[in-house]
Formats: C-alpha cells, sequence, structure tokens
C-alpha cells in the first residue's frame, strides 16, 4: 500500500512538472510574438484545467494581445481561472462584468479577490459601496477599505484618500483626514499632493508656520515639475516676509522623502 502511494504522488509529481513546463514554453512562445503557437499551448492546458493558463487565455482576449480581442473568450477563461481562486481572474472578471453594467455579479468577484487582500478588488469594492452598485450603499465602509489600501503605502492612493476627504466625500469635509493623508503622500515625494497640500495650507487658517510649511511643500512641487506650482509661489511670496520665504526654500532643500 505504502508503494503505491509512493508511486500516486511520483506521477502527480512529474504531470505537475510537466505542466509547469509546458506553461513555461507557452510563455516563450507569446514573448518571441509566436502568438499561434502560445495560444495552441495555453488553450490545451486551459482546456486540461490549468489555471495559469486560463488566466493567461482570459487576459490575452481581454487585452487583444496575441489575439483579436473577445470579450466573450475572456469571459470564459476568466470565469474559469477565477472558480479556481485566481485572484487576477477575479478582478478581470469584475471588471468585464461592471463593463456590461452587471453590478451585482462583478461585485462577487471583486469581494472575493479584495477578501485576500487584492488592492485593485479593494479600490473597486470601496466605489461600489460608494455608489451603491451591486451592493448597499455604505460610505463607512468604503472608507475604511480605502484606509486600509491607503496603508499599504502608495502615494497616488494616499492622495486620492486625501482629497476624497476633503472634498467631503465621507459626508462632510474633513480637513483632519485630508490633511493627514496629504501629508503621507506628500512625505513620499508625490508632486501632486506636494502642491495640493501646500495649497490647503496657504488656504486655510492655522499655526503661524502654515505658510512657510506651505511654501516648503509647493516649492518642493515645483522641483519635481508640477503644473502651476511656480505662479502659486508668486502668490504665496505675497503674503510673506522675506524671512519665513528663506526658511521655507531651506526646509524644501533638506527635505528628504519620508521626512514630512
Amino acid at each position: 500500500m505504502r508503494i503505491g502511494s509512493v508511486g500516486l504522488s511520483l506521477a502527480i509529481a512529474l504531470v505537475v512538472s510537466a505542466a509547469h513546463a509546458d506553461i513555461k514554453d507557452a510563455r516563450k512562445s507569446y514573448l518571441r510574438g509566436d502568438y499561434a503557437s502560445a495560444l495552441t499551448e495555453y488553450k490545451r492546458l486551459a482546456e486540461a484545467g490549468n489555471v495559469d493558463a486560463q488566466a493567461r487565455l482570459g487576459e490575452i482576449y481581454y487585452t487583444g494581445r496575441g489575439a483579436l480581442e473577445d470579450l466573450a473568450l475572456a469571459h470564459k477563461w476568466l470565469k474559469a481561472a477565477a472558480q479556481q481562486g485566481d485572484v487576477g481572474s477575479q478582478v478581470n472578471l469584475g471588471l468585464i462584468l461592471a463593463q456590461n453594467s452587471e453590478f451585482e455579479a462583478a461585485a462577487k468577484w471583486f469581494g472575493m479577490a479584495a477578501a485576500k487582500g487584492d488592492t485593485a478588488a479593494m479600490n473597486n469594492m470601496a466605489a461600489f459601496h460608494m455608489r451603491g452598485l451591486g451592493v448597499d450603499q455604505n460610505i463607512r465602509l468604503a472608507f475604511a477599505m480605502l484606509e486600509k489600501v491607503a496603508e499599504r503605502g502608495d502615494s497616488n492612493d494616499q492622495y486620492q484618500l486625501g482629497m476624497m476627504y476633503l472634498q467631503g466625500m465621507s459626508g462632510a469635509p474633513d480637513m483632519v483626514n485630508g490633511l493627514k493623508w496629504l501629508t503621507r503622500a506628500a512625505g513620499q515625494g508625490n508632486a501632486e499632493a506636494q502642491l495640493r497640500l501646500g495649497a490647503v495650507l496657504s488656504e486655510n487658517e492655522g499655526p503661524d508656520d502654515r505658510l512657510v510649511k506651505a511654501y516648503k511643500w509647493i516649492h518642493l512641487a515645483s522641483m519635481f515639475g508640477a503644473d502651476n506650482a511656480n505662479q502659486m509661489l508668486a502668490d504665496l511670496s505675497e503674503k510673506m516676509t522675506a524671512g519665513q520665504i528663506a526658511e521655507a526654500k531651506r526646509l524644501a532643500l533638506s527635505w528628504q522623502p519620508g521626512n514630512n
């Protein structure tokens, strides 16, 4: 009985290794532009139940890179891979369904991928909860999901969240959380966040040094090539003393990423 078990395990290992080698061959064919060979191999593997091949085939038909775009076939193979737990396929399938306004079905797949921590799925589920698409509208839950995404450290996610708070999308304008996330994003060198943070600081009441901080962030944004930064600096300079401007420039020149 033990010998039979060992033999079965060896057979399974050989099958898995062979499938892995076939996937590698299909990828090589695709990368060198031999799409016909790649598609033939991906189809064979996908029909045999290989989740990686199903996912790749779905992507090819979805994007039209390597074959004519075919959303029906993309849906077929992405769903096959999604049902086997492939997170990327769950997200892509959700996108196809959302494009067809099948929001409940899209929410199902986005939700499955979001539960596994996929950032794109979490962002999409947050958007669905914000607007009540395929799920009950729940602004609080949407922002909780966006907070989790922003905590992962992407400055663009942090910037977008900060702007949403400032614009009152959480229910009312929230200066505290808006500035918190803009500052986090600006501190990573996000020029748009730096520009917006400087603008908010310059336009609102606050500490005595707020104009110095505003000038610092806008000056940094100008160094990163942000549009309108130079004009904003000129306008801000009219409200500041020469000493304040010099201090702001000193702070900008000594700034390092990760330093607020």
